[in-house]
């Protein structure tokens, strides 16, 4: 016969260092946890945390707690030693809790929590594999400036508040596909050393990547939930598709995000996207990054989007021309693309700016004979991006035709400052006109 609640709870709190079942400490939440999901949620039904005022501000009682714990030194096998996975799944996460400064030495196992209020991992180092997938976060989120050195997976997370990862870094593999963020979304400054996913991620407001280095590919491309519901993506579909609905998210549909400053090192597909809101790829200009234009080491592809009037690529820096011809021909495809989203909008200054980045690629692929027509048209205008060039051109015309009419006349060019130099006005005057365009 299993042991009551009353009696494990009795046995853990036993230990003074564990605190008591309405006010547990770090070390008791540990003890607590390695008895499983069905104790812990058990005990949290009956001892929730609660607030106190201590006339110097509201404290928090009998919080989860596991700020700066080490599980190196207790998640062991009593037995052989072998480390085993740290196992969180299925825990319910009551009020404020606090997972701060811990090392996950081990693989972290997070899938289908709940947290129903504040939860913080800040500066929490996850030395392996974690999951954090289908986890329910419907308070405010901080994994500001954590560390995963091994892949992380939060594929279909709901993320209910504000939550904020800047600074993070992701050392290996991440995956966010069908990820919800329902508000204000930070990855302000993280670093993505390996691929990066968000397939089908759902924002339902701002959404910021304000400096972010993505240094291998990132894929923002849309799905759908058909696709989300055959990959088994969420454990309660429907629920989760008549919530999204109603709040208006959709995986695939992009509302207000902004890249500013961020780097990618790799691939960036935004393809299929619905951009619906404010989209910029421009210049930082606030944070330690200020005035970091954002730049693509390859051309991004956004085939199949809708994008918004209120997309901007200004300052944005694209990769130089490449002459190999496969990777060539896609960087064509991926300008082309853009080109005429703009040209369905009119936006001909954006219009103008991947027609210029199309024939810069057209120019390597296209014989040797051929390739001087781009030369001339690229130095004349910048393939029609530029208009001081051509502006400059025409009005230096007249005067280096007129120097030449008059050598083709016999008649001897002079300076004003010169001895007996006279204007010839009919030769001026003829100059300026075969100068100018035909009518």
């Amino acid at each position: 016969m299993g042991r009551t609640l009353d009696q494990l709870l009795l046995e853990v709190f036993a230990n003074p260092e564990n605190g008591k079942p309405d006010d547990i400490s770090p070390t008791g939440c540990i003890a607590l946890a390695k008895l499983g999901k069905d104790v812990w949620n058990a005990w949290y039904q009956k001892y929730p945390a609660y607030s106190i005022d201590t006339g110097q501000g509201t404290v928090w009682k009998n919080k989860t707690n596991f700020s700066g714990v080490d599980f190196d030194v207790i998640n062991k096998d009593s037995k052989n030693g072998i480390q085993l996975a740290i196992d969180f799944s299925g825990f319910k996460f009551r009020e404020y809790a606090d997972f701060s400064n811990v090392i996950f030495s081990n693989r972290t196992i997070f899938s289908g929590a709940q947290f129903d209020s504040y939860v913080s991992f800040k500066n929490a180092i996850f030395e392996e594999k974690s999951y954090f997938d289908n986890v329910y976060f419907k308070g405010l989120v901080d994994f500001h400036e954590v560390m995963f050195k091994g892949k992380s997976i939060f594929r279909g997370a709901r993320f209910y508040d504000i939550s904020n990862f800047s600074g993070t870094q992701f050392l290996s593999d991440v995956y966010f596909t069908g990820a919800q963020f329902y508000k204000n979304t930070l990855f302000v400054e993280s670093k993505f050393l390996k691929e990066v996913s968000f397939k089908g991620a759902q924002f339902g407001a701002m959404a910021s990547f304000d400096g972010v280095s993505f240094h291998s590919d990132a894929n923002f491309s849309a799905i759908d939930w058909a696709w989300l519901i055959n990959a088994n993506a969420y454990q309660d579909i429907n629920e989760t598709k008549k919530r999204a609905e109603e709040h208006g998210l959709n995986p695939d549909c992009f509302r207000d995000v902004s890249f500013n400053g961020a780097f990618f090192g790799g691939e960036a597909n935004f393809s299929g996207r619905l951009f619906t809101g404010v989209t910029s790829f421009s210049t930082l200009s606030i944070g330690s990054y200020r005035d970091q234009p954002v730049k693509f080491s390859n051309a991004p592809l956004f085939h199949n989007c809708k994008l918004s009037q209120d997309i901007s690529f200004d300052g944005a820096l694209f990769p130089k021309p490449n002459s190999e011809s496969s990777f060539n021909d896609d960087t064509i495809r991926a300008y082309r693309t853009l080109k005429l989203a703009f040209a369905q909008q009119q936006a001909f200054r954006e219009e103008q700016r991947f027609f210029r980045l199309e024939l810069a690629e057209e120019e390597k692929r296209v014989s040797s004979k051929q390739r001087w027509l781009f030369f001339v048209y690229r130095w004349i205008s910048d393939y029609g991006f530029s208009l001081s060039r051509p502006a400059f051109i025409l009005l230096a015309s007249p005067l280096l035709f007129t120097f030449l009419y008059a050598m083709l006349s016999g008649l001897r060019p002079c300076f004003s400052w010169a001895e007996d130099c006279q204007i010839n006005y009919h030769l001026v005057q003829y100059s300026i006109l075969q100068s100018l365009p035909l009518p």
